[in-house]
């Protein structure tokens, strides 16, 4: 019996394993050049944005991390998301304006949250909330939890940020 229960185990372990691994791999290269994945701009001057991995073009279901490269003075429209984002701020400085409520449909006066090297900042679901940056900067942004902050020049390769 015992010999029984293990077997039954084992397969239920390869059975896990093989669902996981298909989700974790289905159409993304575990690893893949950055500097080779298409950009765009989404019509905001001064941004470049590509997505590294995401649900639309790499199948994920639960993360999207794009990286951004913004130019100095550049800002992000004000917006809201239907999830939190969270930014871990490495180098470079901005400023963050996020609404003094979660109303959404009056949002109130947006209170502004200087950011700079070694701070992090998140930005609570669906909260009305705009981004600007006093110099050119990377942001890595999982579409919906995590980014990371570090400057660069807007013309520079996206590598730079590695060092």
């Amino acid at each position: 019996m015992d010999r029984q229960c293990l077997i039954f185990l084992t397969a239920l372990l390869f059975s896990a394993t093989a669902d996981a691994s298909r989700c974790a791999n289905h159409r993304v290269d575990i690893v893949r050049n950055i500097s080779e994945e298409g950009q765009d701009s989404y019509g905001i001057p001064g941004l470049s944005h590509t997505t590294v991995a995401g649900s639309l073009m790499h199948g994920l279901k639960e993360v999207e991390v794009w990286l951004q490269t913004i130019a100095p003075g550049a800002a992000t429209p004000i917006h809201r998301h239907s999830c939190e984002e969270i930014f871990v701020v490495l180098k470079g400085s901005g400023t963050l304006y996020l609404a003094s409520n979660s109303d959404q449909n009056h949002p109130g006066t947006p209170q502004a949250y200087p950011f700079f090297s070694n701070t992090t900042f998140h930005i609570p679901v669906n909260d009305v909330h705009q981004t600007t940056f006093d110099a050119s900067t990377i942001v890595y942004k999982n579409g919906g939890s995590k980014a990371i902050v570090c400057p660069t020049n807007i013309d520079n390769s996206l590598a730079i940020c590695s060092e």
